[in-house]
């Protein structure tokens, strides 16, 4: 970037900074604070500067105090001058609103130190980063989601493509949870009862376009957006537990006058509940995630998905048809086309019993199988939920546990077969038939599935 820009911006933060700062006095509006307080969080309303008032009643002399970094962006970096923006977000003339990027630099100011006139290091570092803005061909944008229904004991879990799980901080809590009430009023973080103390975050790099340059706008939306399900399938995979995220919000990493929108989605809606992660189950959360992001089996994918989605089911039928579904990805996969046409329910029942260690075992899970698939098929073809309990194997259970008990064997053969999914056992006839004569292959040292 052009050093006449750098001594522009530099000149109009300092000029800017005089006129803002005595206005933090003068206008102020009620905030919304978190704090927590044992286990509980405690919300405190305090007078904070109104910073929409600030900026409106300086609006003029802030026009003037950027005119020449106007001027000196028209001169020195024309393409800047026009309409700019990024694939996934808007697209903007930084320029028509004179004062646009001195604002947006004032804010940055503010959000990262609470004063329009900070040192003159934070100063130089605003400066730097707009260099890099308008010198680079691509700029980095954060991404956050906060997660529903998820607690756990370790402050962060790392997952591959660059993602982590971590605890929110009490600052953080409050932009997505507070601010003032147009803040609140405007934004489209979820605003329900409940606080999300936990997100999935993770980095993003978007193309810097100009003018009516043409691009993919859904590129970006489905690199992350996929980032995002790979991780909730993963948590969805690895226990019971209703866990989701409602919409996904952005920011650059560095500063970028640019602002990122936040982007809400139809997803699977999800109950309330609850999903917690101890201590101890964090590693392995970790490694099954590693699994889950690297597996890109098809039988198995489809196992997966449908256990995520039986996690997120209102009604019990709907969650134990899911469920049963998965397992027939992984159970019945290794079918021929003439197998096809015999006794799928028989096949499946003994396929899961092979799992199983000794033989009174394996009869428990071949009747807890052949129930399930019942039931099943039951509600796959428009049969009413009874009243009452079921027979599930040897127990005699109420629909609601049912359908959890089918979510429960399925994540189970997920997770029997889940790092072999590259080779791919299941889809082997010979790998079913040598298991019916308690024949089978070298399965790494898995131990057998036990009838849940």
């Amino acid at each position: 970037m052009h050093d006449d820009v750098k001594n522009a911006l530099r000149t109009g933060i300092v000029k800017a900074g005089a006129l803002l700062q005595p206005l933090t006095t003068q206008f102020s509006e009620p905030h919304l604070f978190w704090q927590k307080e044992g286990a509980q969080w405690r919300g405190e309303w305090r007078e904070c500067p109104s910073l929409m008032n600030v900026f409106r009643v300086a609006a003029e002399n802030l026009d003037a105090a950027s005119a020449d970094l106007c001027d000196a962006i028209r001169s020195h970096h024309p393409r800047f001058a026009g309409m700019v923006g990024f694939p996934s977000f808007c697209r903007l003339s930084l320029l028509h609103d004179p004062s646009f990027i001195l604002n947006q630099a004032m804010n940055a100011l503010w959000k990262r130190h609470k004063t329009f006139q900070p040192p003159d290091q934070a100063v130089e570092a605003i400066i730097a980063e707009f260099s890099e803005f308008v010198d680079q061909p691509t700029i980095r944008f954060r991404f956050i989601a906060t997660i529903l229904n998820y607690q756990m004991d370790a402050t962060a879990i790392s997952f591959p493509d660059g993602l982590t799980i971590r605890r929110l901080t009490e600052n953080e809590i409050s932009e997505f949870h507070g601010g003032s009430l147009w803040e609140r009023s405007l934004t489209s973080q979820s605003k329900s009862a409940a606080l999300h103390e936990y997100a999935i975050e993770g980095e993003h790099e978007e193309r810097i376009i100009f003018g009516d340059a043409e691009a993919d706008a859904t590129q970006g939306q489905i690199a992350v957006r996929g980032k995002l399900d790979k991780a909730l399938l993963a948590l969805r995979t690895f226990k019971g537990g209703r866990v989701g995220f409602e919409s996904i919000r952005f920011e650059s990493v560095d500063f970028c006058p640019i602002m990122a929108a936040s982007w809400a989605f139809g997803d699977l809606y999800v109950p309330f509940g609850s999903y917690a992660v101890a201590e101890q189950e964090s590693d392995a959360l970790r490694d099954h995630a590693a699994l889950i992001f690297a597996c890109n089996e098809p039988a198995m994918e489809m196992a997966c998905s449908r256990l995520a989605d039986a996690q997120t089911r209102f009604r019990p039928r709907d969650q134990i048809i899911d469920a049963v579904v998965g397992l027939e990805a992984l159970l019945l996969a290794g079918l021929r086309p003439e197998d096809r046409r015999g006794e799928l329910r028989f096949r499946f029942s003994l396929h899961y019993s092979t799992l199983s260690a000794s033989s009174e075992d394996r009869y428990r899970a071949f009747r807890l199988a052949k129930d399930l698939y019942d039931l099943r098929s039951a509600f796959a073809h428009g049969a009413a939920a009874k009243e009452g309990s079921l027979r599930v194997g040897d127990s005699r259970l109420p629909l609601s546990e049912a359908a959890n008990l089918a979510s429960d064997v399925l994540r189970d053969v997920v997770k029997h077969f889940l790092r072999l999914a590259p080779e791919v056992p299941y889809k082997e006839h010979e790998f079913w038939e040598r298991a019916i004569f308690a024949l089978p292959p070298d399965l790494g040292g898995l131990p057998p599935v036990s009838p849940s």
